[in-house]
């Protein structure tokens, strides 16, 4: 595999996105993660090329993101239904 990466100007880009991965995970089996890092982000890095993605239209076509502060305010007015009335189940719905 190293050496198809050595030649990787004569790989088609899908073939070099791939050859990165095997060799990233030969690499990480092999214990070298700063090798196994390099060939994954370059796996990535190809793979991103081949998405077609627009965060901005994305976001218009799915609405507003959930924030923290958002998901906090949902919760205390969602509450979980519970039909059990034990102590605990009790307690939780006073929280």
């Amino acid at each position: 595999m190293e050496a198809h990466a050595r030649d990787a100007a004569t790989l088609a880009p899908a073939a070099l996105m791939r050859l990165n991965f095997a060799l990233g995970k030969a690499y990480d089996d092999l214990g070298r993660f700063g090798d196994a890092l390099r060939c994954m982000n370059a796996g990535n890095a190809l793979k991103r090329q081949r998405i077609n993605y627009d965060e901005a239209s994305m976001s218009d076509q799915f609405g507003p993101r959930t924030t923290a502060s958002s998901w906090a305010r949902s919760r205390a007015v969602c509450r979980p239904i519970c039909r059990c009335s034990c102590s605990a189940c009790r307690a939780r719905a006073l929280l």
